[in-house]
């Protein structure tokens, strides 16, 4: 305040040295509550990058076992797609086999059953019904519903 005489500061009063002072203090806690803030989030960010952290750790293991595996099942179906190429090629062999093998069956019956001999006394010929009926039932097909996932 001036003093009107002068122009000099008069000496403040006890009132308004309390009333700067309350002033302060509040501007300070404001701060102090802000730093408070501030320093809470910065030990949740910690918190939330040491988590990321071991999560991404977690995470880069997983895809390292992924890919190994996929290494492994790549192999597996590869070894799966040859197999089943030579076996494509056996079936491409077995119809006519078992047409040709069931015609001889079927004249050799013919021509014993005008003989009176029982066909099925003959030398080998009940193994060659065994094979053919063995023939009859494998197909790939068989096998394909069971892998079919691998593509």
């Amino acid at each position: 305040m001036k003093n009107l005489k002068n122009g000099y500061n008069m000496k403040p009063t006890q009132e308004q040295i309390l009333s700067a002072l309350n002033k302060l203090v509040k501007e300070n806690k404001t701060e102090l509550k802000t730093e408070k803030v501030e320093l809470g989030d910065i030990d949740d960010l910690k918190k939330l990058v040491d988590k990321s952290k071991k999560i991404l750790k977690e995470v880069t293991t997983l895809e390292k076992k992924i890919q190994s595996e996929q290494k492994t099942l790549r192999k597996a179906v590869d070894t799966y797609n040859k197999f089943a190429k030579n076996l494509d090629e056996f079936e491409k062999e077995k119809s006519p086999l078992q047409s040709k093998v069931r015609k001889l069956i079927d004249g050799i019956r013919k021509a014993s059953k005008e003989l009176g001999i029982n066909a099925n006394s003959i030398d080998g010929m009940q193994e060659a019904i065994t094979v053919v009926d063995e023939l009859a039932k494998r197909s790939r097909f068989g096998m394909e519903a069971d892998l079919m996932f691998v593509g």
